[in-house]
């Protein structure tokens, strides 16, 4: 009941779970950003959250000198977001996708949202995720 085993069992199993688990928000509140319960993969610079065709990505690069690059895929002029980070700003990315992208000290995040909710909506769901991945980063 308990020998070496099971300890080395338990141990794996909470590896397990951490590996899954983003470093810049919870599961559960991507969950509630997409709409969806999500299921989520780890990336060598962020997380993916997916659901059916839905997704949320965070990713957080070292900082470069420009923040334009990491706009490539706006489908409409970025706009100005003030109080998050330095530079920030969103976008649309197509169809019922946003995009929102900005600098914190020595990183830059691009975060790209697509769910079936209004722009008004998604904007809305992105800034609050901007600043708070924003704020993970100071």
């Amino acid at each position: 009941a308990g020998g070496p085993e099971s300890h080395v069992t338990a141990i794996l199993l909470v590896l397990m779970m951490q590996a899954k688990s983003c470093r810049w928000i919870t599961e559960a509140t991507a969950d509630r950003v997409v709409g969806a319960q999500t299921a989520v993969t780890l990336t060598p610079n962020g997380c993916n959250f997916s659901h059916q065709n839905d997704f949320l990505r965070i990713e957080v690069f070292a900082s470069s000198p420009q923040l334009k690059p990491f706009l490539k895929h706006c489908k409409s002029s970025p706009e100005p977001v003030n109080g998050i980070g330095n530079e920030a700003a969103v976008c649309d990315g197509g169809s019922s996708e946003q995009i929102a992208a900005g600098r914190v000290r020595e990183h830059v995040f691009v975060l790209r949202l697509k769910a079936p909710f209004s722009r008004d909506l998604l904007r809305a769901k992105l800034r609050a995720l901007a600043d708070l991945v924003s704020g993970n980063l100071y």
